[in-house]
This record gives C-alpha cells, structure tokens and sequence, in this order.
C-alpha cells in the first residue's frame, strides 16, 4: 500500500487521541473520551468526532467494525445538519491505530510487484496510459520491469491488444481471451441488443475506459456539454459502445449517436438499463430536465424514454414504470 499522507496541522486533540491510543492499545469511544478530559483536553462532542475522523483519514487509526462507516454513509452531512446531531458518527466497536496493525516500511521490491498485480486485475490490459488514473509515484519504469519479469516467467502476455493504447502492453491470459470474445461481441449485427449486452458502469470505475485509457466517442450535441469522469456520472453500454452517459442525479442525458442504431435496440436496451441505478445515485425521483442540452419534450429520443417508463412532468421526464430488464454485472 502507499504510505498515507501525514495529517496537516495536527491539534492538541489529534495528539491526545493518538496518546491514548499508543498507551491503551485498542480503546471503545468512551473509553478514548475519558481518557482525553484526563489529559485536559477539552472539545465539543462535534469536534472530537470530527478529531477522529481526520485520524482516520490521515491513514493513522481505525475501527474494528464496518459500523461507523455505515452510519456515515446513512446519516450524510445535510442529515446531521437538519437533526443537530453531534457531527459524524463514529460509535461501534473499538478504535486502535493503524501502525500496530502493519508494517512501518514496505519493501520497495514487493510494493511495486503488488501495485503491478493491481493494475493487472483492475485494467485487464495494462499499458503506460493506465498510470494516468493512479496517484503512483516512480512513474511506469519499475511497473514495466515487474511486467517484464512476468513475462518472462509466462505469467502475463505482451502484445498490441487494444489499439489507441500507447506503447507495450500487457495482460494475463485469460484477459487476452476475454478481451477477444468482447470484440465478437461487438461486431454482432445479426440480432437486436438484449440484457448480456448491457453494462451499467460509473463514470470513474477502472472498468470504464473511456475518458481515462480511451477518449469519449462524438455525442450528439458537443456545444451542450461533454460527458466526465466524475462521482455521481454513469455510463450506459451496449455491446461495449458508450450509448448513454448520466450525470449527477440523473438529471442530464447524454447520448452517443454511434452506439443509438435504432436497428439494434440499443437506446432502448440502455434506457430499461437505468432501473439499476442505486437509489443512492438519484437522491430521490428519477427525474430528467435535459436530453442532448434540450428538454426532454424537444428531443427526438422522446418516444424512446416513454416507452421505457418515463412520463412527462413539469420539470421534464419522470420515471414512473420500471420495464422487467436488469443489466448485465
């Protein structure tokens, strides 16, 4: 693993926890507060919880349960703000620092083969080009020694896979084959898009390429905005073909006219795909305001969303009735 960043500006409070911590092994929260007021430490429960999470962000403590990490995700900041809770929650199970828990340095050797390995499940095909979404330092040399090696071991395969990828690269076998089955698939023409052809994807997952390894494709409307790698963005795809991007909260759509081949059913395919989407992602009604940069009434995919469940609403298209599909994992 890369060795976390050290807090910035730690406080007196930072240190009290850390102390308490280093002296009392793994510690229940009440156990930390008292320990910390017995040091003369004194906060606001709102600001000794948020003192632990910066811990915790900083790489330096953890828990020994998944529990606070769920009430964060449940209890999102606007939440507390209504209730006015004491800030994040951070009670369940016991706190303990992360140092007891691993090694003080890497092995320089073995941390290059595993951040290799890495790349190698996460990308399937890894090339120089990955490297531009990882927060690696030492650039791609050490990466295409280990590769290298490999191959020379008969573990990974060396070759042109992908074209639009730059320089050498590399792959596990079974990748390769894979890879080569994705690309039959995409050339099918003889039968229309069915549920195995479509993926939902977020926007920043390593399993989308496009905007990262591979540029976007043409969208219909480039004046009205393109399509990103964000938190909150999904992507829709048809045999391997972007067809649909989602911004944040499904307000905005965008479509990609060389995937939306009426014949195939692609939009079609891609549009019931949308009953995936997490609960969580939309924030409430699935509502869309913009197609292409118009209202959903102007656009000439109009007839395909209705038919897919969405009706009209005042502030454009509405999902009311979910078609019987579920996309491909």
């Amino acid at each position: 693993l890369m060795a976390p960043e050290s807090l910035e500006s730690p406080e007196p409070l930072h240190e009290a926890i850390l102390e308490c911590l280093e002296q009392q092994g793994a510690s229940f929260l009440l156990e930390i507060e008292t320990d910390v007021a017995s040091r003369g430490v004194t906060t606001s429960p709102q600001g000794f919880r948020e003192a632990l999470w910066d811990l915790v962000w900083a790489g330096l403590i953890t828990n020994d349960t998944f529990g606070p990490l769920r009430e964060l995700a449940r209890t999102g900041p606007r939440k507390r703000r209504r209730r006015g809770g004491a800030g994040p929650v951070v009670t369940g199970g016991r706190w303990a620092l992360v140092s007891n828990l691993v090694p003080a340095t890497a092995n320089p050797t073995q941390q290059t083969v595993a951040r290799t390995q890495l790349l190698l499940e996460r990308y399937g095909i890894v090339s120089r080009d990955c490297l531009g979404n990882e927060d690696f330092s030492g650039g791609f040399g050490p990466i295409y020694k280990v590769l290298r090696e490999l191959e020379e071991q008969g573990r990974v395969r060396r070759g042109y896979f992908v074209e639009g990828l730059a320089g050498a690269q590399f792959a596990y076998a079974g990748a390769v084959d894979r890879l080569r089955a994705g690309r039959e698939q995409v050339e099918e023409r003889d039968h229309a898009v069915e549920q195995p052809d479509v993926q939902l994807l977020n926007a920043m997952d390593p399993a989308n390429p496009f905007g990262a390894l591979l540029p976007w494709p043409e969208v219909a409307a480039p004046g009205q905005g393109k399509p990103r790698r964000v938190a909150g963005a999904w992507v829709v795809l048809a045999r391997g073909r972007p067809v649909l991007y989602v911004a944040a909260r499904g307000k905005r759509m965008i479509t990609f006219p060389e995937a939306v081949r009426d014949e195939e059913g692609a939009l079609a395919a891609a549009l019931a795909a949308l009953r995936g989407l997490p609960r969580a992602a939309l924030r409430g009604q699935f509502v869309v305001e913009q197609i292409d940069g118009q209202p959903p009434r102007e656009s000439s995919h109009l007839e395909a969303f209705r038919e897919a469940g969405f009706s009209n609403d005042y502030r454009g298209l509405i999902l009311t009735e979910a078609p019987d599909f579920d996309p491909a994992p």
